[in-house]
Order: structure tokens, then sequence, then C-alpha cells
């Protein structure tokens, strides 16, 4: 069940970066990817 929820979770930070990334200049979407991907690494592996 927890794979599942982290899964989920990944797909839906990945809708988030793809919707951003229509809003924000190309070095503020890399800043948001870099929050996203420090999220990800706090993430239980």
């Amino acid at each position: 069940m927890k794979i599942k929820f982290i899964l989920f979770n990944f797909i839906v930070i990945i809708i988030i970066i793809g919707f951003l990334s229509f809003f924000y200049h190309p070095a503020e979407n890399k800043r948001v990817l870099g929050m996203a991907q420090n999220g990800l690494s706090m993430l239980p592996k």
C-alpha cells in the first residue's frame, strides 16, 4: 500500500511540475524542479 501511495505522490508531483512549467520561466522552473527533487529524496526508499 505504501508503494502505491509513493507512486501516486510521484505522479502528482510530475503533473504539478509540468503545469508550472507553462507559467514560470526556465530559471524559475529549475528551482521548482530542485524543490520537487528535494521532496522526493526525503521519501523513504
